[in-house]
């Protein structure tokens, strides 16, 4: 079933790196490329895409750390070709520890501009701020859109 999905909507674990059992944390990083501080949750967003069909759109509810921190780096350029848009909110969803974010992105390579929305809450259809950046300018590093004034 590899390739064949049209939409993956995914709510990964929020497991800190250091609770990632060694074995397992050694698999991932060989399997995915990805900072060996990342935490759990940057694995799946490269496994959502192998269970996609060329043209199909995740939509993945994760923590926004990826967004702002070192082991986000990796992410990010994996991510800018193929990023539609990522939202943010206030208050932290489902109760969790976290800062929680949506992240829209798709197996196609994108054009245009990458949408940032901050918005009063998820559900709300109130959006408080909206950055669209360009991807020449979208840089690995801090991307701090979604918390600028």
């Amino acid at each position: 079933m590899v390739n064949a999905a049209d939409i993956v909507v995914m709510n990964p674990p929020y497991v800190r790196q250091e609770s990632i059992d060694p074995s397992r944390k050694k698999y991932y990083i060989d399997t995915y490329k990805f900072d060996k501080k990342s935490d759990i949750y940057v694995y799946f967003f490269q496994r959502a895409l192998r269970l996609l069909n060329p043209h199909g759109i995740v939509s993945a509810i994760t923590s926004d750390k990826w967004l702002e921190t070192s082991y986000g780096i990796k992410l990010q350029g994996h991510l800018k070709s193929r990023l539609i848009s990522v939202y943010g909110q206030r208050n932290r969803s489902f109760e969790a520890d976290v800062n929680t974010v949506i992240t829209v992105y798709s197996n196609e390579m994108q054009q245009g501009p990458v949408d940032f929305v901050y918005l009063e809450s998820y559900g709300s259809k109130s959006v408080r701020r909206k950055i669209s950046m360009e991807r020449p300018g979208l840089k690995p590093g801090k991307w701090f859109y979604l918390r600028a004034p």
